[in-house]
């Protein structure tokens, strides 16, 4: 019975140990292309239009911050344009999009009041928006989300031949206690992203996402797809059916900040929102993984009462790899998260991964945006 546990428990650490590696192979790459191309701005090759899709529900805290960084792009007025849409907000989120459109003159606001096809929610809002849009590109964001200036131009020179479909980071913008933990995490999950998505398309994230218009438009658009709460992963597959693919960028300048979720609830809605959407297509390997993770804390807990040196040891390791897992990602993001927070985030995430390995199984639907899915 130990060594079975010991055993579980190794593979968790070699799976840590194992995405290290990966993930600084696969920054390497990406530094040498990134630096090569320069944000894909030369001369000899002429910026494209894109279109800048934005959903936005009861977002009033959010938005305008989202609109000012947008609105301060390094990449051509001209070329682009962007579209944001309030899906029924109760709050004054509406009001805020459309005074900010009227002051600039590629800027525009659409009011969502109808269901378009199959989609729903978000996937309805940008369904309708890119029937708005006249850019060859479209790129999507979320209205908490802050873009760097060189966001655009830094994943269309990722846009080439099978990939058309490509995307940032996003990381949760440090604060109090709580927000600095999320912090932490999603510079710890981007990591095992960005190293995943190296060996195959494991999921994309709609709020630091660009792809092809056409093959959009040729699928059908969000609405010809069927439902998904994970409307970007849904998308995702449809790319795949067509034979296209993604690619992440592990980069400071695609790197957008996302505003923090409030409560732990929250948090626990979100992840069950995103588990929810991909369980259907989640391949065998990822539901390993993912039980391993959370699964953790029990097996560590027994194998600690009969052997507590062992389990101390595992616990060490395992807690030096995700530090050097989230200091090297930072050193490539250029961020400074808060340290002094790793003792209590290592034991923040090895209860959250807990709690949500059994939240995630228990029948029920999904809460997001005061909706019910």
């Amino acid at each position: 019975m130990i060594a079975i546990i010991v055993g579980f428990l190794c593979l968790n650490i070699g799976v840590l140990g194992f995405v290290v590696m990966l993930r600084n192979e696969a920054s390497q790459e990406a530094s040498q292309e990134f630096l090569s191309r320069k944000f894909g701005i030369q001369e000899d090759n002429p910026q494209p239009s894109i279109s800048i899709l934005i959903a936005a529900r009861n977002e009033e805290s959010n938005i305008l911050k989202c609109l000012e960084a947008i609105n301060k792009l390094n990449y051509p007025k001209g070329k682009f344009d962007v579209w944001v849409g309030d899906d029924s907000s109760t709050d004054s989120t509406a009001k805020i999009i459309e005074d900010f459109c009227l002051s600039q003159s590629n800027f525009y606001f659409l009011r969502v009041k109808e269901n378009l096809g199959n989609a729903r929610g978000k996937a309805n809002v940008l369904a309708q928006l890119a029937h708005k849009a006249k850019g060859e590109y479209y790129f999507l964001t979320d209205a908490d989300i802050e873009v760097q200036q060189n966001w655009v131009g830094s994943l269309l020179p990722l846009l080439e031949g099978k990939i058309q479909m490509a995307g940032g980071t996003t990381i949760i913008k440090a604060g109090e206690t709580f927000a600095s933990l999320q912090n932490l995490e999603s510079i710890f999950l981007y990591a095992v992203f960005h190293a995943a998505s190296s060996m195959k398309d494991v999921t994309v994230s709609g709020n630091n996402l660009a792809f092809n218009a056409t093959i959009y438009k040729q699928i059908g658009g969000f609405e010809a797809i069927p439902f998904s709460i994970t409307e970007d992963y849904a998308l995702l597959k449809e790319f795949q059916k067509l034979g296209y693919g993604y690619k992440h960028q592990l980069s400071s300048e695609s790197l957008v900040f996302s505003a923090p979720l409030v409560n732990f609830k929250s948090l626990l809605q979100q992840r069950r929102r995103w588990i929810g959407g991909a369980s259907s297509t989640i391949s065998a390997d990822i539901w390993i993984a993912l039980g391993v993770y959370g699964l953790f804390l029990p097996i560590w807990l027994v194998l600690f009462y009969f052997q507590p040196a062992t389990a101390i040891t595992i616990l060490t390791i395992k807690t030096v790899l995700d530090f050097l897992i989230i200091s090297r990602t930072s050193t490539r993001l250029r961020l400074r998260p808060n340290y002094f927070l790793f003792p209590l985030f290592e034991g923040f995430l090895l209860g959250l991964n807990f709690i949500l390995f059994f939240y995630c199984i228990i029948p029920g639907g999904v809460v997001w945006k005061g909706r019910k899915y």
